[in-house]
């Protein structure tokens, strides 16, 4: 039983990451409709930037606080760039034709982008510096929880009750909400279109960023 519920809370610490992918999901598709299969690569490319960061330039060496927030910066304005990228150059000249287009154009960024990582950083495991977080923690009963996985769960729950609060309380939200009822009537109400789909774009890979 102690074995179940010790892999229950890793579960629930991985699945906290999962679901805000999910969620970088749903906020193209509400949009536009489009399933961006390339947005759980993009998680990949975050972690990687952050690795490259931490390990191969040595950023580990610097104060903890200072080397997480790099870590956690330079992945999101990087892979913010990338999905914005993708959405001018594969996305955009599509949207205006058949959805099976697009879904196949999606379906390639994703490949892409997977074996982009794997000739970069080739087929072996990549990890973080094991000491760069502390491993403390406590007890209950026989689950053995550490505090960061306290964190990266409370992080997680933190940033979807701010997305949702951000898209049911606020202007732009509110603009999101009307592009996924219909374009045309949101651009007759004087929404900027095109730029509510780009803060989707970048919003989308950035929210795993902030967690991972």
């Amino acid at each position: 039983m102690g074995a179940f519920l010790q892999y229950t809370v890793t579960g629930l610490t991985i699945g906290s990451f999962y679901a805000l992918v999910a969620l970088g999901y749903t906020i193209v598709y509400g949009i536009i409709r489009l399933i961006n299969f390339a947005q759980g690569d993009l998680s990949m490319v975050g972690a990687f930037l952050g690795w490259t960061l931490l390990v191969s330039f040595g950023f580990h060496l610097l104060p903890v606080y200072l080397a997480v927030i790099l870590a956690f910066v330079v992945p999101m304005i990087g892979t913010a760039v990338i999905n914005l990228g993708i959405l001018q150059f594969a996305y955009k000249p599509l949207l205006k034709r058949s959805q099976l287009a697009i879904l196949i154009t999606a379906l390639g960024m994703s490949l892409l982008l997977q074996n982009t990582a794997l000739l970069v950083y080739g087929p072996t495991i990549n990890a973080y510096p094991p000491n760069l977080l502390p491993t403390t923690g406590f007890f209950i009963g026989p689950v053995h929880v550490t505090l960061v996985q306290l964190g990266l769960v409370l992080v997680s729950l933190l940033l979807m009750a701010g997305m949702f609060l951000f898209i049911q309380r606020t202007t732009i939200g509110t603009a999101m909400r009307a592009l996924a009822v219909d374009h045309d009537a949101a651009r007759l109400m004087g929404i900027n279109v095109d730029g509510i789909i780009r803060l989707a774009f970048v919003l989308g890979p950035c929210l795993p960023q902030l967690r991972a």
